[in-house]
């Protein structure tokens, strides 16, 4: 890194993606192995609810009462 200079925020998406990319192959052995691929499991079907949420309800205007 340069003195003075922060990591945007594409790098910063980048480093993330690959940690949670790794965790489960890291934590793959140990006890906590099935936990981690559970969660990030969840976290992206989450994300993809959001998304559909946005979609339907920000772009497309389709909301039901």
């Amino acid at each position: 890194m340069f003195p003075g200079r922060r990591p945007s925020g594409i790098t910063t998406g980048i480093v993330l993606i690959g940690v949670v990319a790794l965790l489960p192959v890291v934590l793959h052995g140990s006890p906590y192995g099935a936990y981690i691929d559970y969660l990030v499991v969840r976290i992206m079907l989450l994300g993809l609810y959001a998304m559909a949420w946005d979609f339907l309800f920000g772009y497309a205007g389709m909301f039901s009462r």
